[in-house]
């Protein structure tokens, strides 16, 4: 069990930006953290597959990681897919036994009274707090989230996945939250249709939780880093949109 002192530094979507995550851990460490939870999407991307592992294997505080949806294409895309454009990038990257532990994640677990998923409860690869449609993403419903949230048991979900830091209390006292991107601060996707997601600055997010008398006390977190050399990498390896998004939070 947490003891009410206890600050958990709750880290998402980094995609391989070491930068980013040196920068939010030296800040977790600095305001107190003593536990790390990780929710995957850790390694993929231009930047830093290998050196992000890394980090998170040899971390020097209690630490929960989980996979993502990117996580599991490393292993499971066809080397002939033409979605991943960093694919066989990030894979080059990584050694055997890097590849090795990422394969080794849970998509899910429950901790303490909480649920971690990278997308929704059961689907890696889905929104919780935010749907899309025809016109593109849009917060999604209460009663839509309390849908998704069917069968869940524990007090607090803690998702990832949309790169969107969110905090959201159901009727049922249910909490979810959702640290944003440590490591990717917007993007495009088309599927299942074309939408943006923006978070209109370059800062590293996520989120420290610390359990009260009342309740979760949770602190959204935006971090300066070295975005700029994580750019010029991007940049060197072929992913200039990837580099215009570390700049700026934009698309």
């Amino acid at each position: 069990m947490h003891t009410p002192s206890e600050t958990i530094a709750v880290l998402s979507d980094i995609h391989g930006n070491t930068w980013a995550l040196d920068a939010v851990l030296g800040h977790a460490r600095d305001h107190g953290a003593t536990r790390v939870i990780t929710l995957g999407d850790i390694a993929y991307g231009p930047l830093d597959p290998g050196g992000v592992v890394e980090r998170l294997r040899s971390l020097d505080l209690p630490a929960i990681h989980i996979a993502g949806n990117q996580d599991r294409i490393i292993w499971e895309a066809s080397k002939e897919s033409q979605r991943w454009a960093s694919l066989d990038f990030t894979r080059s990257s990584l050694s055997e036994a890097q590849m090795d532990w990422l394969q080794s994640l849970p998509p899910e677990i429950v901790s303490d009274g909480m649920r971690l998923c990278h997308g929704s409860p059961s689907n890696d690869d889905e929104y919780l707090l935010a749907a899309v449609n025809e016109t593109g993403l849009h917060l999604r419903l209460l009663t839509d989230v309390i849908h998704k949230l069917e069968g869940v048991e524990q007090s607090v979900v803690l998702c990832g996945h949309s790169h969107l830091p969110a905090c959201v209390r159901t009727p049922a006292g249910l909490l979810v939250v959702n640290p944003g991107s440590v490591g990717l601060q917007a993007f495009s996707e088309d599927t299942p249709w074309p939408h943006l997601v923006e978070n209109r600055s370059p800062h590293a997010r996520y989120a420290l939780m610390q359990r009260g008398p009342q309740g979760w006390d949770v602190a959204q977190v935006a971090v300066t880093y070295d975005w700029e050399a994580a750019a010029r990498v991007a940049e060197s390896n072929h992913r200039p949109d990837w580099a215009r998004v570390l700049r700026s939070g934009w698309v």
